[in-house]
């Protein structure tokens, strides 16, 4: 950070701009039928794909609960 390389935001449209690495880190609650609800990962992939003028390498971190197959 004191090399101001690393920065934080909500504002992906700002955050992409001269950016070569994006990490996007989301939350992934349950779904109604316990599968992850990925609304929030695709949304950042979406505006992402949106706002990008360049190659950019898109790190996410979501958390997924393991749910035991029905039977």
């Amino acid at each position: 950070m004191k090399k101001d390389r690393l920065h934080f935001t909500t504002n992906i449209k700002e955050a992409i701009k001269d950016c070569e690495v994006l990490f996007s880190a989301v939350g992934t609650p349950p779904d109604e039928d316990g599968s992850a609800d990925l609304q929030y990962v695709l949304n950042v992939a979406r505006d992402c794909g949106k706002y990008m003028n360049d190659y950019l390498l898109i790190i996410t971190k979501a958390r997924f609960r393991l749910v035991p197959p029905k039977r």
